[in-house]
């Protein structure tokens, strides 16, 4: 049987979900795209206060997110060529993705997967500075683990400011 704190709290959270649902229908009717995750961290914060939050005992503390952010981001750095799964990293600092994404916000304003994904975009940049050529684009992108072409080139302009051509090219 579950007792009535916990159906409170069921209750409650039914009653988030169905708040952030409503919400994000509402900007996707006005703007005509969906949410990326920072935005849905974004509002999931605003009205978990609101609300007034669901539970303190889930809570992190500072110390805990900053322990697992330090982990994961020394873990990112030692392998950016494999392209590891967000929730990967959270097993492997032992905490929740709600937690990562809180300490990355925090600390950074963009969540983990964007932190992650700047990191491999990084080393590929470097990697076509570097080599001037002699290491084809496509051959850079996939040692990071980027194969999707289009992506990896919006990507990387969206960052950079210019396409790797461009990048390339000034540094011939």
């Amino acid at each position: 049987q579950m007792c009535i704190r916990e159906i409170s709290q069921a209750n409650v959270l039914q009653q988030f979900n169905g708040l952030v649902a409503s919400v994000q229908s509402l900007f996707v009717d006005h703007y005509g795209s969906p949410w990326n995750v920072n935005e849905i961290v974004l509002i999931e914060g605003l009205l978990t206060a609101m609300v007034g939050g669901i539970s303190q005992q889930h809570r992190s503390n500072i110390r805990e997110r900053n322990r697992a952010m330090s982990r994961v981001i020394q873990r990112m750095r030692e392998c950016p060529d494999e392209n590891i799964s967000i929730s990967e990293f959270c097993k492997d600092a032992s905490v929740s993705l709600r937690t990562l994404q809180r300490a990355f916000m925090e600390k950074f304003g963009i969540g983990p997967k964007t932190y992650y994904t700047r990191l491999r975009l990084s080393r590929a940049r470097t990697l076509i500075i570097n080599y001037r050529g002699e290491i084809p684009i496509t051959e850079a992108a996939n040692s990071f683990g980027f194969w999707h072409m289009g992506q990896f080139a919006k990507d990387y302009r969206l960052l950079f400011g210019e396409l790797p051509s461009e990048t390339l090219e000034r540094n011939l």
